[in-house]
């Protein structure tokens, strides 16, 4: 099965951003990749004899070059952020598994929103700009509210300030944690809670809200919109790193259960799957081929939908109510319940 198959690529350029991140240029021969501003590339990186798979946001793709450019910011205990960014050098060989990610524009933005804000950290501005870069040529409003330490350890700081020069549609605010303003250093709700109604030009309900950093970063964001009345569905969330999840929910149902998964390629295979193996692990120990990443339920890697059955998920931190209505689900967290399953990748 080659379904997952990896692509080789080649790294062919290493830009220092900041004093703890990288951008990487790699070029992929035979790569048949489509891409929305947004989305985030998989790495497949053999270290110590071990596979590790990490997800880093795409800044830059170029189809005719056939090059894509990602972000690597340098992780304490990232063991293979460290040794991207310490040991990597032009020419090397890196491995891509996947272009995914559901941290994307509508294709119908136009016609149903009239403002877009984005409310980043960090290397959260990885995705978001691509986006926004994407937006500067439409009538929309597009706001970016951006927390970093300072101008220089800001990521794309010339860049983002250049498109707002250019652009008339483009407003940002900078939020410098070491800038000493009182209240207006770090993201907090009344913070937040102002400048939304200072800045939006319509009624939240045709305005769109996408958010990227740490976890408890984007907590203060959904939490303040929610509690402002911005709808559910318009707040769009991509976190920036994986974070350990202490303790996974139990289903009710842990009986064992017949998944069968049909493929793109037409082929099909069938799996019993029992907790607390979930359908990914199942598939892996089977020796398939699946799409993957953080499995931890935060990336979206993993998704497939749902033919029929009931999958039940030990956690989800990327799929929205509309999403899970139309029946994809999580792979790596997922568990067949109540009966057999079929699935679509």
């Amino acid at each position: 099965m080659n379904y997952n198959a990896t692509y080789s690529g080649k790294i062919t350029n290493i830009s220092p951003i900041t004093p703890d991140s990288k951008y990487f240029t790699i070029h992929l021969e035979n790569f048949p990749a489509e891409y929305q501003p947004g989305q985030y590339v998989v790495i497949s990186r053999l270290i110590n004899g071990r596979e590790y798979r990490r997800s880093y946001s795409i800044v830059s793709f170029d189809p005719d070059r056939k090059e894509l450019g990602f972000i690597v910011k340098r992780i304490d205990n990232g063991t293979v952020s460290r040794t991207l960014i310490d040991k990597a050098v032009t020419g090397d060989p890196l491995e891509v598994v996947a272009i995914n990610g559901f941290f994307t524009l509508p294709a119908d933005i136009g016609k149903r929103y009239e403002q877009v804000f984005f409310i980043a950290a960090g290397s959260g501005i990885a995705p978001v700009l691509p986006m926004i870069q994407a937006l500067t040529g439409t009538g929309l409003r597009i706001n970016l509210l951006y927390s970093s330490k300072s101008p220089a350890a800001t990521i794309f700081y010339n860049e983002l300030n250049a498109l707002a020069d250019n652009h008339d549609n483009f407003r940002i605010e900078y939020l410098f944690s070491t800038s000493g303003r009182a209240g207006m250093s770090r993201l907090n709700n009344t913070l937040l809670t102002r400048y939304i109604h200072r800045e939006a030009v319509t009624t939240f309900d045709k305005a769109l809200f996408y958010t990227c950093g740490p976890l408890d970063y984007m907590d203060t964001v959904s939490i303040t919109l929610l509690t402002e009345g911005v709808p559910r569905e318009h707040i769009r969330k991509e976190l920036y790193y994986n974070y350990e999840i202490e303790e996974l929910a139990v289903p009710e149902d842990t009986a064992v259960h017949n998944v069968t998964l049909h493929f793109p390629n037409g082929e099909t295979h069938e799996l019993e799957v029992q907790y607390p193996d979930s359908i990914l692990n199942t598939a892996l120990k089977k020796g398939l081929k699946l799409p993957y990443s953080c499995g931890s339920g935060q990336c979206g890697s993993c998704t497939a939908r749902t033919v029929s059955g009931k999958v039940w998920m030990a956690y989800n931190e990327v799929l929205t109510d509309r999403e899970l209505s139309q029946g994809y689900v999580l792979t790596c967290l997922g568990f067949p319940v109540e009966g057999d399953v079929v699935l679509e990748f």
